[in-house]
């Protein structure tokens, strides 16, 4: 049989768990899965379909690389040939509001300001071929493209892919979205000084984000017989509950 002590460390350890990934969730979305937009502009014939596969780091801190690493796969999923597939990461400002960290996974693009130039991923890819692609753009840099992120928060990312379909012009045919979560800013990439980290944001801890837990107890039965309720107090059968819940417990 179990005992309380274990089954209580359990359950605590099932329940922090719990409660970080509650927390964390909305923010830490790309974690376990990034956000697909869907195959093509609304409204217009689906040519190219975008999949991020990898974000590096997944969380922005003041220990981490100063460029952040995007890996994905361009498929075709027309019905003809699409020529000169071309990607670039973009970027917006940090998320101010629980409802636009869904906002921005979705819908417009305005918001969204290109962090670097475009990077060729195919010639052409015909019906059903696919290729990867690598994206790396500093997370600042004071002599280069990067992403202008200068202090913690959360930050969503879209990464676009433009090509020329058969019969058609050049435009823009899928995107894919995530949020970028930054807990603090690593060192600007360009600063090779020994001073370097000076320049890092660390992140504000004098407002923490409150937090409620709610800690289950659960034990064998251990009521002596008798019929519940009333006046009566409860009785025990033995001490071990108390034992187990007091300090050292």
């Amino acid at each position: 049989m179990t005992t309380p002590r274990v089954q209580r460390t359990a359950i605590w350890r099932r329940t922090v768990v719990a409660g970080v990934l509650a927390g964390l969730g909305a923010v830490l979305t790309f974690s376990s899965a990034v956000p697909h937009a869907g195959a093509g502009e609304p409204g217009s014939t689906p040519f190219l379909q975008i999949r991020v596969d990898q974000v590096t780091p997944d969380a922005v801190t003041t220990n981490s690389e100063p460029v952040v690493t995007v890996n994905g796969m361009v498929t075709n999923v027309g019905d003809r040939p699409v020529r000169d597939v071309m990607v670039r990461l973009e970027h917006a400002a940090a998320v101010t509001s629980s409802a636009g960290l869904r906002t921005n996974l979705d819908g417009a693009t305005d918001q969204f300001r290109p962090a670097a130039g475009f990077l060729t991923v195919a010639t052409e890819l015909r019906r059903r071929q696919a290729a990867g692609f690598t994206l790396s753009v500093a997370v600042r840099s004071s002599t280069g493209p990067s992403l202008d992120i200068d202090e913690p928060g959360v930050y969503p990312m879209l990464v676009n892919v433009n090509g020329t379909p058969d019969y058609g012009e050049p435009a823009r045919l899928d995107n894919a979205r995530f949020l970028l979560p930054v807990v603090g800013v690593p060192p600007d990439s360009a600063d090779r000084s020994a001073d370097a980290m000076s320049s890092v944001v660390a992140p504000d801890t004098s407002k923490p984000v409150q937090l409620t837990m709610l800690w289950p107890l659960a034990d064998r039965p251990r009521l002596s017989p008798g019929a519940p309720g009333g006046t009566v107090p409860v009785r025990l059968i033995d001490d071990d509950l108390a034992t187990s819940l007091a300090t050292g417990g």
